[in-house]
């Protein structure tokens, strides 16, 4: 939990009070957190992408010993992204039930052109 303490600027005994409200304020906090977030997903992203320059996809492995934390957070944006769209289907089927609720295929066929 964050407090006034955590907020404290090395040497300085105490807190102006602009430190203490953004120390308690939980806008500011989470305004904070957010942003953290935000550079750490960045940040991954960038990873991402050296990989698909040096590998071609971005199918990395669940077990990347190269790069854990990476093979880490990919599986964590496929499981979010998974329950994303388990939750759309759900929510469709709910809202309009005349679509079915069968998956779309992985891919489109290519359409059979006749000469």
């Amino acid at each position: 939990a964050w407090s006034a303490k955590n907020v404290r600027k090395k040497g300085s005994s105490s807190l102006s009070l602009l430190s203490k409200k953004r120390a308690t304020d939980p806008a500011s906090r989470a305004l904070a957190r957010q942003r953290l977030n935000d550079q750490n997903w960045n940040e991954m992203y960038l990873r991402l992408a050296a990989y698909k320059g040096k590998y071609g996809d971005c199918l990395v492995p669940k077990k990347f010993d190269k790069d854990p934390k990476l093979a880490s957070w990919v599986e964590t944006q496929r499981v979010l992204y998974n329950r994303e769209f388990k939750a759309l289907r759900k929510l469709n089927a709910i809202t309009n039930p005349a679509i079915s609720p069968e998956p779309l295929p992985a891919a489109v066929p290519e359409p059979n052109i006749v000469e």
